[in-house]
């Protein structure tokens, strides 16, 4: 038992120090040794024999020790209780090879568990033990987390990563849970409110008398500046020119955020109600109450208060906790129209043109002022690109393939919302635009661009200054006429009192802005990854136990048990506060529309092909033995799958054109007309076109058809194709084999002509009037190398037509 908990955590120990070049504390270690060792015990009693116990140890060390640091690595945290729902949330986000990665992996897991604790025979009443032990830590857990618990201070200040390195992750996972199930069930009392609020000076509550300015606040996803990685020399600066020229006349302001790599509904929730987010939990998930945040206040003096996210409406549960925010409208994605993907994600540039769209619908002269919240979203994880709209044009020395995906992601994203901040103060030059990334980016492990810039949560010399540098965020107020306003480097939270008082004298405030006169010091604070910042003399600090910096810490110590009181009492307690504050109003529930004029699935295309083909005989056959249709598609929702009579075969979409492929089909085998048609799980249907199958010796329906070319007879004529420009070296259109894919529309009488690159043959294929060919051979030598390559079309040797890309690159110079 002993060798079943040391070898495989032994092992774990070598391959994260190998493959992820982090070795996990030895402390921590010998902890989770010691835990696996007693959990092990408890199973012996029932598994059938040892090699249950060598399996259920090496699934420990999987998950507790490589699995913890691996997430380290990509995350800059451990393993937390909250990243339960957060990886469902994450699940949803994944597509292709990372959602199969992952499936595999958590399958791989429970079959593994499934298959270590079958009991002996009659002996199922001893898996109650292990029940009972892993109970008894969780409920041990939850009974000490406000004291100790296995040496862990519960008010520890050097963040959840030392934590989980110092105790060991199971130990620390134990706490956690107990810290996560507190958020939950730990309501203030009227006497700690009362504590809290004692002396409060209550501001004016008189009716404003500000000029109603129209509002627009942007959460720009994962916009962080990549200059920061001083490893990386990028060929043009990442920001667009005028965003960055914004940043220097702001001062370089920027927003202090409270996660990494991820947990935008948290950011969203400190931006519209200027309080601290939990740490660990997403807030959205856990609020019950109608609260008195920025859209709130702003509805309250004549707003009309609306947010756009064009994703799921219910992603992360905004759809019940925007209303309680104050929205009075709400456009997810399925009041957008679906014309331009950055893989599953609507382009950034297509949503800011379609919100404009929507509010110049709507003006009139006697509209109300307009809070307008948008969370754009081409910037997000995975950071995939429509490359024949939005080429590269960022390159990175050293490569590297995600933060090269991130740079250019954040130049289009950057440049979008200048061009919206541009068409809002062409139709009004008054308004207030605002705009802040969320978080800064995931850029995964192998290698680690933060760590090989210096910025590790992992090497203890590291940990302040990557604190800080990674909870910065950029952002920017552009006040109307005046321009960016400087405000420094603060927390979030300070950003909607910002906004407000931007409006001028007599704008509103949000009611929890009470408390600076009994909290001089709201803003000095910031939690951030488990860790808590304070801001003192010498600018901002990380406080984690050690001397210096005492004041502050403790200072920043008061201010945040404050904060989570008064988050904790308006958002799931019984908000005690309002009265307090003499803002009792904001408790009355109020209404939100939520528009869905489109489905949540559905599928339109231009054109499909093949239409037809002869009995028993294959069409567009595939080297895995698949026949495939091919779509161009004009717009796609959900995941809808392809359906010819009680056939049904996935979609696979690569910018514009989707492909189905269909294993030994039967349809072929019957000849007539079969009605092809896209299906989704919720049962919307709708027909694409109907494919023919002919019998085999029926030529004259094949005529009937129209017209082909003779058998001898070659002819090519290219009417578009795509991508037309590409980087040297870089994928474009992956396909799920990894290679990269072309596509050519011809004329419908082209046909039996060679396509050819250098001098060489290359394979591919014609359906209809499409076609495709992926990197093969000499194809992929010439994409390698900047220049132009010519695919040409050649009929007995001769030139019929061509195809030319242009393989560009960049000379990476000082950034």
């Amino acid at each position: 038992m002993l060798l079943a908990a040391t070898v495989p955590s032994a092992c774990a120990v070598l391959a994260a120090g190998i493959f992820l070049d982090d070795f996990p504390d030895l402390s921590g270690t010998l902890v989770n040794v010691s835990l696996f060792l007693l959990l092990l015990a408890a199973f012996k009693p029932a598994v059938r024999r040892s090699t249950s116990l060598w399996l259920l140890g090496t699934v420990f060390a999987a998950v507790f020790i490589y699995a913890n640091q691996l997430k380290i690595g990509v995350l800059g945290a451990p393993i937390l209780a909250s990243d339960g729902p957060a990886g469902l949330a994450l699940l949803k986000v994944l597509s292709g090879w990372r959602m199969a990665v992952t499936c595999l992996c958590l399958l791989g897991i429970a079959i593994a568990l499934v298959i270590a604790v079958r009991p002996r025979a009659g002996r199922f009443y001893l898996l109650t033990l292990p029940v009972l032990v892993a109970f008894g830590l969780v409920a041990g857990a939850q009974k000490l987390h406000a004291g100790l618990i296995w040496l862990i201070p519960s008010g520890a200040d050097e963040g959840n990563l030392s934590l989980s390195q110092r105790h060991g992750e199971l130990a620390f996972l134990l706490y956690d849970f107990a810290v996560f199930r507190g958020e939950s069930s730990d309501i203030p009392t009227a006497a700690q409110v009362s504590e809290l609020l004692a002396g409060v000076k209550l501001p004016d509550r008189s009716s404003p008398t500000f000029v109603k300015r129209n509002v627009y606040l942007v959460l720009l996803e994962s916009v962080w500046d990549p200059r920061a990685l001083g490893y990386y020399q990028f060929s043009r600066d990442p920001f667009d020119p005028r965003f960055r020229d914004a940043l220097v006349r702001s001062g370089d302001s920027g927003v202090l955020v409270p996660g990494f790599g991820g947990g935008t509904a948290n950011a969203e929730f400190e931006v519209l109600c200027g309080l601290s987010a939990p740490q660990v939990t997403i807030m959205f998930e856990r609020m019950r109450k109608n609260m008195p945040c920025l859209p709130r206040v702003l509805r309250e003096s004549g707003y009309l208060t609306t947010a756009s996210h064009p994703y799921d409406a219910g992603f992360w549960n905004r759809d019940h906790a925007y209303p309680l925010l104050g929205f009075k409208r709400y456009f997810p994605i399925n009041s957008f129209e679906l014309d331009d993907m950055d893989g599953a994600f609507l382009a950034d540039e297509s949503a800011f043109r379609q919100v404009l769209q929507r509010l110049s619908s709507e003006v009139a002269s006697d509209s109300p002022p307009t809070f307008n919240y948008i969370v754009s979203l081409s910037s997000h994880y995975p950071y995939d690109r429509n490359a024949d709209r939005r080429p590269d044009r960022v390159h990175v020395l050293p490569e590297s393939k995600e933060l090269s995906q991130f740079a250019n992601a954040v130049s289009y994203t950057t440049e979008a919302f200048m061009d919206f901040v541009e068409s809002v103060h062409a139709r009004d030059p008054d308004a207030i635009v605002a705009g802040f990334g969320d978080h800064a980016p995931a850029l995964g492990a192998q290698p680690d661009p933060y760590k090989l810039s210096g910025l590790s949560f992992n090497r203890k010399s590291d940990r302040e200054r990557s604190a800080i540098a990674l909870s910065l965020t950029p952002a920017l107020i552009i006040d109307g006429r005046r321009g960016p306003l400087s405000f420094g480097t603060v927390p979030l939270r300070a950003l909607p009192e910002l906004v407000l008082s931007a409006l001028g004298p007599g704008s509103p405030t949000l009611p929890t802005s009470a408390v600076d006169s009994l909290l001089s010091h709201r803003w000095d604070v910031r939690m951030f990854n488990g860790q808590m910042l304070a801001r003192s003399e010498d600018g901002w600090r990380v406080c984690a136990n050690e001397q210096s910096n005492r004041a502050a810490c403790n200072e920043a110590r008061r201010t945040r048990v404050a904060l989570d009181i008064l988050r904790r009492d308006l958002g799931r307690g019984h908000q005690y506060s309002l009265r307090m504050l003499n803002a009792a109003n904001y408790e009355r529930a109020v209404s939100m529309s939520q528009d869905r004029r489109f489905g949540d699935c559905e599928l339109r295309v231009d054109d499909w092909g093949p239409k037809s083909t002869t009995q028993n005989t294959q069409f567009n056959a595939s080297s895995d033995g698949t026949n495939s249709l091919w779509f161009r598609v004009e717009a796609r929702r959900g995941k809808p799958t392809i359906e010819i009579g009680n056939e049904q075969a996935d979609l696979t979409i690569g910018s514009t054109i989707a492909s189905s492929g269909f294993n030994d089909p039967e349809f072929v085998k019957r000849p007539g007309k079969h009605e092809v048609r896209w299906t989704c799980q919720d049962g919307s249907s709708g027909l694409i076109g109907t494919f023919t199958v002919l019998p085999a010796a029926d030529s004259q329906a094949m005529l009937a058809l129209g017209p082909t070319p003779p058998k001898d007879r070659c002819n090519a004529t290219v009417i578009d194709y795509g991508p037309k420009r590409v980087s040297a070296g870089k994928p474009f259109n992956v396909q799920p084999d990894g290679r990269s894919a072309i596509w050519i529309k011809v004329a419908p009488k082209s046909g039996n002509f060679r396509l050819v690159v250098a001098g060489e043959p290359l394979q591919f294929t014609h359906a209809g009037q499409i076609v495709s060919l992926l990197s093969q051979g000499a194809l992929e030598k010439a994409l390698s190398r900047p220049g132009q390559v010519d695919l040409e079309f050649r009929c007995d040797g001769v030139l019929a037509a061509s195809a030319s890309i242009e393989v560009s690159t960049a000379l990476i110079g000082e950034r």
